[in-house]
């Protein structure tokens, strides 16, 4: 995340794939971190402008969030948002608005109408869920 925010993008995909790869080689595939390690990956291809691929990740990941953490989870509604976004900007617009309605909505009852989150959601913007916060499950 602190390589994209300084425009390093070479470097936070390099890091962003090694760091998945030796993840996923010493992680069983439900542990959390690897999906905190995927969603860095989709951030990765997005600002690589590989929406599709990214958009087909997005998917995966809230799916498996769903299923791994629960479909209210402040993180699968955060997967929930870019996945509707990443649906969006590959032309999917009615069930990627309609995705990102539905977490929005949930998040706002979450955390109420002024949380950063919500605004993100709100304002259609990807939400940073590549760290697992600790406690957060």
């Amino acid at each position: 995340m602190i390589l994209r925010a300084r425009n390093f993008d070479r470097e936070a995909r390099e890091l962003g794939a090694a760091t998945l790869q030796a993840m996923g080689e010493s992680l069983p595939p439900t542990h959390p971190y690897l999906l905190s390690a995927r969603s860095a990956q989709a951030i990765n291809l997005v600002r690589s402008h590989r929406l599709e691929q990214a958009q087909v990740l997005s998917e995966a990941i809230l799916e498996d969030s769903r299923r791994l953490r629960g479909p209210g989870h402040p993180y699968t509604l955060y997967c929930a948002v870019n996945a509707s976004v990443d649906l969006i900007e590959v032309g999917e617009e009615d069930r990627g608005r309609a995705l990102l309605d539905e977490a929005a909505a949930a998040l706002e009852a979450l955390f109420g109408p002024d949380h950063p989150e919500v605004d993100a959601a709100r304002g259609q913007r990807r939400i940073e869920c590549d760290i697992e916060t600790v406690g957060l499950t």
